[in-house]
């Protein structure tokens, strides 16, 4: 489905930001537009079965990928629970494995997570005991109850980005915290590798964000940033490294393919691996000085409700 106009502002005034973007799993081409208005930016086509993008092992990390990843969130969560003080319910929307919903039941709060099928949401039940719902977030009752409203890496699998915010407004407490961590499209990162950008990733990833559309797009359904950082160990030296491979390579993420079991081990996975072992300390060097210039591959806001729901819903 070819979009006209701006998700974000409804605004005609579109450009195109790069023409031919591939997609890593099946090669088809992709355009990535930009509004000259609200400096959104956004796949197109949307494709109309969405099913041949995600192969079944799509995001199915090894255990020692998910160990690794399991690291990453218990910090960010220790971190996000301080800010909140003392434990309290938090609702993740796209809640993956569970891995970092299980973080939050970790450290005593009640969770609940939400994931688009029901055979994910199942396995995490069976497997993590966590209390995950199938389907959206219309299925979470409508109350402002929740002291977290988790978006991690999620926003930008949304063509109407602008939708799930709204409904996050009308779940989160008066005195609650939404975190949303997205991509950043006007990172260094991103500037470099083009079409080949790791975090690409269309047809998947809809919705690109730059710190100054994310905030519009926060404000606009009444959110007040708190504060934005750029800092993602777990993502932006992997993504230096495997953009430089996409660049060097006509085979695009073949390390992401790898780890996710799509790519069986050939010797393109090997010389890619012993590349990534070369470029670890320079991707380390190009990550921090981003994270200092607010030029990360990566960005996490933290917002706070704006308006009281009374007002919003007259």
């Amino acid at each position: 489905m070819k979009q006209s106009k701006c998700p974000i502002c409804q605004s005609n005034d579109i450009d195109i930001l790069i023409s031919e973007a591939p997609d890593h799993v099946t090669g088809h081409l992709f355009q990535i537009l930009s509004c000259q208005s609200c400096k959104f930016c956004f796949t197109d086509p949307i494709p109309d079965h969405m099913e041949i993008y995600y192969p079944d092992k799509y995001r199915a990390y090894g255990p020692f990928t998910a160990g690794i990843m399991k690291i990453f969130y218990r910090h960010r969560v220790r971190k996000w629970t301080r800010m909140i003080g003392r434990p309290g319910n938090v609702l993740e929307v796209g809640c993956g494995s569970g891995l970092m919903l299980e973080a939050f039941k970790r450290r005593g709060w009640s969770e609940v997570g939400i994931e688009r099928t029901e055979s994910i949401a199942e396995q995490v039940r069976s497997t993590l005991g966590l209390n995950v719902v199938a389907g959206g977030i219309e299925n979470i009752k409508q109350e402002p109850h929740f002291d977290l409203i988790v978006l991690y890496n999620v926003l930008e699998h949304l063509p109407q980005p602008l939708n799930i915010l709204k409904e996050c407004v009308l779940r989160l407490a008066a005195d609650g915290l939404l975190i949303v961590n997205v991509q950043n499209i006007d990172s260094w990162q991103a500037r470099f590798g083009g079409a080949l950008w790791q975090h690409l990733d269309p047809p998947r990833h809809f919705s690109h964000f730059a710190p100054q559309s994310l905030r519009r797009a926060l404000e606009r359904v009444g959110f007040n940033t708190y504060n934005i950082t750029f800092v993602s160990f777990e993502h932006d030296p992997f993504g230096w490294v495997q953009t430089t491979l996409n660049k060097i390579m006509n085979r695009p993420n073949i390390l992401t393919r790898y780890l996710m079991g799509i790519e069986t081990f050939n010797l393109k996975v090997f010389l890619s691996f012993l590349f990534a072992a070369i470029m670890i300390i320079p991707a380390m060097v190009l990550s921090m000085l981003s994270w200092q210039f607010k030029k990360g591959a990566l960005m996490q806001f933290i917002a706070t409700r704006k308006i009281k729901l009374a007002e919003q819903t007259q």
